[in-house]
C-alpha cells in the first residue's frame, strides 16, 4: 500500500522565550525538523506591528531540509530603546521539484519556491518569540542640578553620572528640554542702565549623549550644557 504525505515541517517548539539579561543582544534557536522521505523548501515570512517594524531575525530565512533530516535557525533579538519584546514568523512550505535533488544556488531556491507558491498559501506553523528581560533600574547621583552663577554670554557646561543597578542591560534616552527666562513687557530689569540689553535672556539646556547603552553595574556621563 502506498501512501502519499503532503510536505511539512515540525518546530521543535512554537513559542521561544529569549533572555539573556547581561547582554544587549539576545539569540536563540528552533530546530526544523523533516521526518518525510522528500526534500521540503521552506521560508519564513515574519508579521510586522502596526508600525510597520519587527526587532526579530530569523536565520536562514529560507532554504531545503533534506528527507529524515534537521536544520537549526537562528532567532536574534534587537534590544534597543522602545524595541518590542513580541515578535512573529509564519513558517511556509513547499515540495522540491521533481527534476531536482538538491538546491545549491539562491536562483535555484528562488525558483523553486515560485514553483510551489500557488500550493502554499497558508502557513503551515507560526513561530511566537518573546523576550523576557527584567525591569532595569538606572539613577542618578542626584535628582537636582544646580547650574549656580552663569556667565553672561559664555556657554557653561555639567555633568551628571547615570548608574545601572539593574540586573539587566539599560537603553537610555534624554529627551531636549529648554528653560527660559520670562520677560516682562512692563518693569523688566536692564543691565548696566542700557536700555536697549534685557537682564533676563533666554537659557536653553541641551544634553549630551542623547541616547545610549548601560551595561549591568555601568555608568555613564552625561553632560548638560
Amino acid at each position: 500500500m502506498l501512501s502519499v504525505y503532503p510536505t511539512n515541517l515540525t518546530l521543535t517548539t512554537k513559542d521561544m522565550s529569549l533572555a539573556d539579561p547581561c547582554r544587549p543582544g539576545l539569540r536563540g534557536f528552533v530546530r526544523l525538523t523533516n521526518a518525510l522521505n522528500a526534500p521540503a523548501v521552506f521560508r519564513w515570512v515574519p508579521l510586522f506591528d502596526e508600525e510597520g517594524s519587527t526587532f526579530f531575525q530569523i536565520r536562514p530565512k529560507s532554504g531545503v531540509v533534506d528527507a529524515f533530516s534537521q536544520l537549526d535557525c537562528e532567532v536574534d533579538y534587537d534590544h534597543a530603546y522602545g524595541a518590542s519584546k513580541n515578535g512573529s514568523f509564519d513558517l511556509y512550505v513547499c515540495a522540491l521539484p521533481a527534476d531536482q535533488s538538491c538546491l545549491s544556488e539562491e536562483e535555484d531556491l528562488e525558483g523553486a519556491w515560485a514553483a510551489g507558491e500557488q500550493k502554499t498559501s497558508q502557513p503551515v506553523e507560526r513561530l511566537i518569540c518573546t523576550a523576557k528581560l527584567p525591569t532595569p533600574r538606572v539613577s542618578t547621583a542626584s535628582t537636582r542640578l544646580t547650574l549656580g552663577a552663569i556667565p553672561l554670554g559664555l556657554a557653561s557646561s555639567w555633568t551628571v553620572s547615570l548608574v545601572n543597578t539593574g540586573k539587566a542591560v539599560a537603553f537610555f534616552r534624554n529627551e531636549l528640554t529648554a528653560s527660559s527666562c520670562t520677560r516682562q513687557k512692563e518693569n523688566s530689569k536692564r543691565l548696566l542702565g542700557r536700555p536697549d540689553v534685557p537682564c533676563c535672556r533666554k537659557v536653553t539646556l541641551t544634553c549630551w549623549p542623547t541616547t545610549g547603552l548601560l551595561a549591568v553595574n555601568g555608568r555613564n556621563s552625561i553632560r548638560v550644557r
